[in-house]
């Protein structure tokens, strides 16, 4: 389905469950073949669904029928932060008879593990929209962070955010991710011989995942 968004329409996939729980998932850089139908972010997008979550996962702005150009992440930023407005207008989201938030997790692959991230400091440094506060952000999972390529160091991330990383990554350097984390002091997970793509890790990426959830 198409929504209304900063640079026109983004395309987003949405799998409700039962749950007032949601995971907003973040794909790879979209000039580099990213889309919400990567391998990892499927991987994330599963691992989800089978703990009762509803997942939402959409292309930034450019890619598939997304329209727009790349923002160099300023305006991907703003892609993620629509989505989650939408989401919250949603009926599953709207006349709940408790006035509780919504349990959020963020999650993202590589370069959508910076927008991940980045969004998740706009919740702890309460830098959201009145409406965004109908969620409340549980946990960040981070796969292969580029650290080295955007501004993240100086990001406010709970210490319960999950840094997962191969420790065979040939994209982002995993001494300076190990070096990230332990500054910020997060929780991280090195996967052995593992690149950044994950081949033949992906089942080992899932079991990561659900001994650090919630």
């Amino acid at each position: 389905m198409q929504i209304a968004a900063p640079a026109g329409s983004l395309q987003v996939r949405a799998l409700w469950q039962k749950s007032d729980d949601v995971v907003l998932i973040c794909h790879p850089h979209p000039l580099f073949g990213g889309t919400m139908d990567n391998k990892v972010v499927t991987t994330l997008a599963r691992f989800f669904k089978n703990q009762n979550v509803s997942v939402v996962t959409f292309n930034f702005r450019g890619v598939g029928s997304s329209t727009g150009q790349h923002a160099n992440g300023t305006g991907e930023i703003d892609d993620a932060l629509a989505v989650l407005n939408w989401i919250i207008q949603q009926n599953q989201f709207q006349n709940q008879p408790d006035a509780k938030p919504r349990q959020l997790y963020l999650a993202g692959f590589s370069f959508g593990a910076y927008i991940a991230a980045a969004v998740a400091s706009r919740f702890n440094q309460q830098q959201i929209n009145a409406e965004l506060t109908a969620f409340k952000l549980v946990k960040t999972f981070l796969v292969a962070p580029p650290v080295h390529h955007y501004p993240m160091h100086d990001l406010s991330l709970e210490p319960d955010t999950v840094v997962l990383m191969g420790d065979a990554d040939e994209v982002v350097p995993p001494a300076e991710v190990i070096s990230w984390a332990t500054q910020l002091d997060l929780s991280l997970i090195m996967m052995p011989n593992c690149s950044h793509f994950f081949h033949g890790h992906l089942p080992e990426l899932g079991q990561q995942l659900a001994q650090h959830f919630p």
